[in-house]
């Protein structure tokens, strides 16, 4: 009964020739950003879009991208990048000299960051 309820995390290629043809697909629109990747869907885009929505070449706005996007995926390269900057996050949350006001935004940003990292972890989407 358990099996019924997981969701289908996407499709496995099993060949050169699938993975080919899959990316060249011009109508598969994959865009790399920092810490995420944008598997474009036009009609759920959160972002802003470059183009119009009838045209089938349409980009998204990379540095328009909101958080709960349905689009966005997280490959192991873009949770490097998002380690990374949990890193560099710690160590200005672990300065006792910093602001008040500065102390608890990035230490909000630093538990955004590290739930992104653990959802990635246990193979759930990160969004």
């Amino acid at each position: 009964m358990a099996a019924a309820t997981r969701e289908f995390a996407g499709r496995v290629l099993t060949n050169d020739r699938q993975a080919r043809d899959l990316v060249g697909n011009p109508l598969l629109q994959i865009h790399h950003g920092q810490g995420m990747t944008c598997v474009l869907n036009p009609a759920i885009a959160a972002c802003q879009l470059r183009g119009s929505a009838d045209d089938p070449m349409v980009t998204p706005d990379l540095d328009d991208c909101r958080p709960k996007c349905r689009n966005l995926a997280r490959t192991d390269r873009d949770i490097e990048y998002v380690k990374q900057q949990a890193a560099e996050l710690a160590e200005s949350v672990a300065n006792p000299l910093a602001p008040p006001i500065r102390h608890d935004r990035e230490r909000q940003a630093l538990a955004r960051l590290t739930a992104i990292v653990e959802a990635h972890g246990q193979g759930a989407l990160s969004r």
